[in-house]
């Protein structure tokens, strides 16, 4: 009905029908619209040829009164106007007010529409129905239902909650642990860190709706209960008593590092007192119902793991190698870089000129306004081209990558030696930076394979295979990078005394 009107307005009219976009299914109240932007397209491609933008009514074209008048204003600049079949707008002061009042009253009747659907939901959510799209392990068994627990996906909530609430676990570790143990997203990924922490923060999975700064009870079931929901908040350690265990505790540094390879769970430290007032320390499992739970003592463990160091520690024969490709890639790719902005430079320099000249044929009367916009605009595009395909500027212009594989390999080159050397905070940050996952297996007799930084990872792999290393650093180049910089930023800060 409103494309036959429309036609018929432009008949009678006299306005010859160029192109009718139809919008099918989504709402005015917003600009981004797909119909109403390829529109917007067409009549910029008109390039000053004039015309109008014909609407049924007003408030097809816009709810939103800033809407209205920017894109009015856009398809001002290229000679296009608006008209509305069912109501009387044009050019003149009077068409000017009556559309301006059109716009409000369009905007005003979508603000009516969204209080009133805001005031429904709010209902809703009070009686502790979810009104929105159901969360990662929650369903609607039918549409209009409230929430129910998804059987597929539930499982892997739970996991996430059981598992942080352990202690000592980050987003990281919890998702590689998770990662592990086969769980997967509806979409076959596995889970990752920014969705752990989501996850852990939504009150709804303990049956809390929390929205719109108010908090409603759930009338559907929850999927952990709120005791273990509150376990896994920011702070919960720090208002409740836990016993006299430090959570940073300068005895066992290996403490968050260590993981059983066989439930999966960090290892703990603790000291019990013999008969004589003695102090005996060890490491040992949370869970003493897994099959490789034992007491470690601290000493033979620590040993282990310093004799486990000094088989990561990179040979010379890889230092030479690692440092000669890594300084002649960081020659090639900035020289190249360099070669790039440069022409880039000239050529930018080269439309500013070209850009100028037009300016000032337009003003000596040798180009026609419509010649002088197709002109000006063919520059603009090419100068706008440049831009955005000009090459990125580099991190960081100061970093000295030659005093940064100094610096790193003076760190690297006896792992054992350095990690014995350390303060506590000390041994903390190097684990940290030596484990990418900031996890190390450990089977009860030896210690697996873990995720090392970039420069540990490839001096594996050269000594394994004796291979050409060109290929895969420049595969990781800029973790590479990022690696050598955390090496050195922990050389000058943790051994600067």
């Amino acid at each position: 009905m409103q494309k036959e009107a429309c036609l018929s307005y432009c008949r009678k009219s006299g306005m010859p029908v160029e192109r009718i976009f139809v919008e099918k299914g989504e709402s005015a109240k917003t600009a981004q619209r797909t119909e109403f932007i390829k529109a917007i397209d067409y009549c910029k491609r008109l390039r000053g040829r004039g015309g109008y933008f014909v609407v049924w009514k007003i408030d097809r074209f816009a709810r939103d009164a800033s809407d209205h008048f920017h894109v009015k204003a856009l398809l001002a600049k290229h000679g296009v106007s608006i008209r509305s079949v069912t109501e009387t707008i044009g050019d003149d002061p009077q068409g000017h007010l009556m559309e301006t009042i059109l716009a409000g009253f369009a905007q005003f009747d979508n603000d009516i529409r969204a209080l009133r659907s805001r005031g429904g939901m709010e209902a809703r959510l009070r009686q502790g129905i979810w009104v929105w799209r159901a969360p990662l392990g929650y369903c609607r068994k039918e549409k209009g239902a409230n929430l129910s627990i998804d059987p597929a996906t539930a499982p892997l909530i739970r996991a996430i909650f059981e598992t942080y609430a352990i202690g000592n676990q980050t987003y990281e570790s919890v998702a590689s642990l998770l990662e592990r143990r086969g769980y997967k997203l509806p979409t076959g990924k596995a889970p990752y860190p920014q969705l752990i922490e989501k996850i852990l923060r939504n009150p709804i999975y303990c049956g809390v709706i929390r929205v719109w700064g108010a908090e409603h009870q759930a009338a559907f079931e929850p999927i952990v209960d709120k005791d273990l929901f509150n376990r896994c908040q920011a702070g919960y350690r720090n208002r409740i008593k836990v016993g006299p265990r430090k959570v940073k505790n300068p005895d066992f540094p290996l403490r968050r590092l260590v993981i059983c390879a066989e439930c999966d769970a960090p290892l703990t430290g603790s000291a019990s007192t013999g008969r004589h007032g003695k102090k005996y320390r060890y490491y040992h499992h949370q869970k003493q119902d897994c099959l490789k739970a034992a007491f470690i003592p601290r000493d033979a463990l620590e040993q282990q793991f310093v004799a486990h160091l000094g088989r990561l520690s990179p040979s010379l024969k890889y230092e030479r190698a690692f440092k000669a490709i890594v300084l002649d890639t960081w020659s090639n790719k900035y020289s190249i870089l360099e070669d790039a902005r440069r022409r880039q430079r000239a050529e930018r320099d080269s439309l500013e000129k070209e850009r100028q000249r037009i300016f000032d044929a337009h003003r000596a009367g040798l180009y026609s306004d419509a010649e002088f916009l197709d002109q000006k605009t063919m520059v603009d595009q090419r100068l706008t081209r440049i831009e955005v395909d000009s090459p990125p500027e580099p991190d960081n212009d100061d970093f000295n990558v030659e005093e940064a594989l100094d610096r790193c390999f003076d760190l690297v080159r006896d792992t054992a030696d350095l990690w014995q050397r350390l303060d506590y905070p000390g041994k903390l940050r190097f684990q940290k930076l030596l484990f990418d996952d900031g996890i190390l297996p450990y089977d009860g007799s030896r210690f697996g394979t873990a995720k090392l930084s970039p420069i540990f990872a490839l001096s594996e792999e050269f000594d394994q295979k004796n291979s050409n290393l060109v290929t895969p650093i420049r595969a990781i180049w800029n973790q590479l990078i990022r690696d050598l910089e955390n090496w050195v930023d922990f050389y000058r800060s943790t051994l600067a005394n």
